[in-house]
């Protein structure tokens, strides 16, 4: 199915590209694309910030492909210009930093080529993003009071933090936010930038009781809520239909279109999701995250890539705040 959606999204009177991090999904793609065009071109960023960096891993799929790997190293200032640019298209507020990057991949894709493939949606189809793989201990988390996770986020919050991609002591930080809440919940809680009590500061009393998080919360952990879902499932599909249209594929579109950059997911084929939606959970997430896709690499790609974990696509933003970004968030 992916063969043939990556075949069929290649289809085109302009010259097609492929956005590579290195990572699983679109070096699976890489591979496919190879099979079917032997010149198409792949772009990938590379971070100063080492911790941030997955241009090797890019780097290493194009040449085990034999295919050509356009490369930009980005320092702090890039990304300073390149929010200056989103900040003017921008329609709405979006909390994705790492629109940033994207814009800069598209911009870089578009000096090559009209069209560009991308590795979108194979997380929320195939339980690829690292908190799936503790989703067995969020209902264990669910019954820890909410008093325990304000006195660990209140000391982690104490502590000062290393520029480092998701550090021990921001993820302890971020897992503190979801005690004492549904276990659907969980994850969400993690990924919020905010507190209750933060939300609660920002909205006046009278919106806040009747717009609050934990009531938007509720009403959608509670439509998932289902018998005929189990945990990973009810997850798996608040991550399709609500993270998956606002946030990834937002992000995507308003990055490539502000270069005139069209932007195709084979994983987001009407067959790829389908067949995922009929999958067993066990096939998706265990010990490992995206088993099958995993599975389906093998004689592919090279044996670190395949076992590679999860590495979002993310600026080194904690440092920026500090630095080149303070005066800015100061004055607004």
């Amino acid at each position: 199915l992916l063969d043939k959606s990556v075949r069929d999204r290649l289809i085109a009177d302009v010259p097609v590209g492929l956005f590579l991090s290195g990572g699983i999904d679109s070096s699976l793609l890489a591979y496919y694309c190879k099979k079917y065009s032997s010149d198409i071109k792949t772009f990938t960023i590379k971070m100063g910030n080492k911790s941030y960096d997955e241009s090797d891993y890019a780097k290493e799929v194009a040449k085990h492909l034999k295919l050509p790997n356009y490369t930009l190293q980005l320092e702090q200032e890039d990304l300073l210009n390149a929010l200056n640019s989103i900040e003017n298209n921008l329609d709405e507020p979006l909390n994705d930093p790492s629109i940033i990057p994207t814009y800069l991949v598209s911009r870089l894709a578009k000096s090559f080529v009209k069209v560009a493939l991308s590795g979108d949606g194979a997380d929320e189809l195939f339980g690829g993003y690292a908190p799936f793989k503790f989703i067995s201990m969020m209902q264990f988390m669910s019954i820890i009071p909410k008093s325990a996770g304000k006195i660990l986020y209140a000391l982690t919050n104490e502590l000062n933090y290393s520029d480092r991609y998701m550090g021990f002591s921001f993820l302890l930080k971020q897992v503190s936010k979801g005690f004492g809440f549904t276990a659907n919940q969980q994850i969400f809680r993690w990924m919020s930038s905010f507190t209750e009590n933060d939300i609660k500061k920002i909205f006046s009393n009278d919106f806040y009781r009747n717009h609050s998080s934990r009531n938007i919360l509720d009403l959608i952990s509670k439509k998932y809520n289902i018998k005929e879902l189990n945990l990973h499932d009810q997850i798996l599909q608040m991550f399709f239909e609500n993270y998956l249209p606002n946030d990834i594929l937002t992000k995507v579109d308003r990055a490539s279109m502000y270069n005139s950059l069209e932007v195709r997911s084979p994983f987001l084929d009407k067959n790829v999701i389908e067949y995922s939606s009929s999958l067993r959970s066990n096939l998706k997430i265990k010990w490992k995250t995206k088993i099958i896709l995993r599975e389906i690499s093998k004689n592919k790609l090279p044996r670190n890539i395949i076992n590679r974990k999860k590495h979002g696509f993310a600026i080194p933003m904690a440092n920026m705040l500090r630095s080149s970004l303070k005066d800015r968030v100061c004055d607004t």
